[in-house]
């Protein structure tokens, strides 16, 4: 476990060399933590009904989920870090990533009981209609894949990003589609396609997100797909930007069997949300809110739940309580603050609950174990920050077999990168010395949110260096003395 500590990167990859060879501005990515967002599992009062076989494993889910609480405290005094924001960014009832990678893994360990604990947090979070004994198993067994690097895995995806329509409405400053850095042909996914993958991973597929780099509500089709994923067995969550008109929105988003609703509002008056996010509408998004709310009360519903997610900025970070204040006016069911990728010092909040601090470490990238990522034009990235179809892994066509298709020459070729060197009897079919990755220009391997140790990463193929000086998404040339190890290119986290 290392300290995050900010540091300048030598190396410009990705999203952020678009940026300064199109405004010729250097622009430098700087990951900071908001807040964990953890739940509290452990507040269950024993039902008399209850067996006390039962009552023990929720009793003993709940200590795992704790367990999450105290190895954060270990790395972070939340009291001081929280400041004047601690009663504003607490009430966030879903496992957050760190929660399944370290509480869930560890009860998976628990002699006899060990799967009957996950199954058991895995019911509490997502509903007894999602968690299947095989979504169980393929859960413990992802989680065991990436905790020892493994290349050659035994389990599936149950995460699911589906970008039905790569369009926005909008023009945020950091995103690529905002900043016209997404090398994708603009396509939408038609219902009977996405209905035919969700077929396809539905065996494996806990969470269904219908969105990665355009606004879902956009399309008519999006609430057809998110009521076939919910009846499929799929618990579905979907971030919008919520400023769009609709007719009947609540209504439609409501009947959708939606579960989890986020609502970007990234400042509580006009003129600080447009300080990001361009093009938006506050008034549009306030009345879609309050038209939800009131649908789902009208037809006696509990879902979606609906979450204002903020992305804190140094401009817009005195919103925090104002917008929790806001939450409460709306009926919203909970406010969370968000980390962003920043490129500009200038953005950076200056609180001290958004600052870095030390984070878990693990050695590996979970995209390359969790999460199938399917694009609007049919691709499937190996993971959700990928903006080029240079480095996708396949097609959707290829997805007749999953877990085949979760195994193949590329997909190996990048968990072996993050593994280091091959290990007897889990090499890789194409070496990660012989093809350029994704992973070697991408700007989040330095960073500890990617959970990457560039001193334990394999070395970087002569092939890519040569490459890279003709890619938008490579490296500078006079950068390549740091590619070929003449140089130190290490990570602080």
């Amino acid at each position: 476990m290392r300290a995050a500590v900010w540091r300048e990167p030598d190396i410009l990859s990705g999203p952020a060399q678009n940026y300064q060879q199109a405004t010729g501005v250097v622009r430098h990515r700087r990951c900071y933590v908001s807040e964990f967002c953890l739940p509290r599992a452990n507040s269950m009062p024993r039902h008399p009904g209850c067996s006390g076989r039962i009552f023990f494993l929720r009793a003993q889910a709940g200590a795992c989920l704790e367990n999450v609480d105290r190895r954060k405290e270990e790395t972070m005094s939340l009291r001081e870090a929280r400041l004047g924001y601690r009663e504003h960014v607490v009430s966030v009832p879903h496992l957050y990533a760190a929660a399944r990678k370290f509480a869930l893994q560890r009860a998976s360990r628990v002699p006899g009981l060990g799967p009957r604990l996950v199954e058991v947090a895995l019911k509490r979070r997502y509903g007894s209609h999602v968690i299947t004994p095989l979504k169980v198993r393929n859960f413990i067994q992802a989680h065991h894949d990436e905790e020892s690097k493994a290349v050659v895995v035994d389990s599936a995806p149950y995460h699911l990003n589906l970008d039905l329509y790569n369009v926005c409405n909008l023009r945020c400053r950091f995103c690529p589609t905002g900043t016209d850095q997404l090398d994708r042909e603009r396509k939408r996914f038609t219902a009977a396609k996405a209905k035919q993958v969700i077929d396809a991973v539905k065996d494996y597929v806990i969470v269904f997100s219908p969105f990665q780099w355009g606004e879902p509500l956009l399309i008519p089709e999006t609430y057809e797909v998110i009521r076939y994923a919910h009846d499929a067995g799929m618990y579905t969550s979907m971030h919008s930007n919520f400023s769009v008109k609709v007719k009947d929105l609540g209504r439609k988003l409501v009947e959708s069997r939606l579960d989890t609703l986020l609502v970007s509002v990234d400042g509580l008056e006009q003129s600080v949300h447009e300080t990001y996010r361009r093009n938006v509408n506050n008034d549009f998004i306030f009345a879609n809110v309050r038209e939800l709310v009131a649908a789902r009360k009208k037809l006696g519903s509990k879902t979606p739940r609906i979450e204002l997610a903020l992305l804190v900025f140094r401009h817009n970070e005195h919103d925090v309580p104002l917008l929790e204040q806001k939450r409460k006016e709306l009926g919203v069911d909970a406010f969370v603050t968000r980390k962003d990728v920043i490129y500009e010092e200038s953005w950076i909040p200056e609180g001290k609950a958004f600052q870095p601090l030390t984070e878990l470490f693990t050695g590996t990238c979970s995209f390359l174990y969790q999460d199938l990522n399917i694009e609007a034009d049919g691709g499937v990235s190996p993971c959700c920050i990928n903006t080029s179809r240079r480095w996708d892994v396949g097609r959707v066509e290829d997805l007749t077999d999953l877990k085949a298709f979760w195994n193949n020459p590329k997909h190996q070729a990048m968990r072996a990168y993050f593994a280091g060197f091959h290990r007897e009897g889990q090499a890789a079919e194409a070496s990660p010395s012989d093809q350029p990755l994704l992973c070697h220009s991408c700007d989040w391997v330095s960073d500890c949110r990617a959970h990457a140790d560039l001193g334990k990463l394999s070395p970087l193929p002569p092939s890519f260096a040569a490459e890279s000086m003709t890619l938008n998404h490579g490296i500078a040339p006079k950068l390549l003395p740091v590619l070929q190890g003449n140089d130190s290119a290490g990570c602080a986290c």
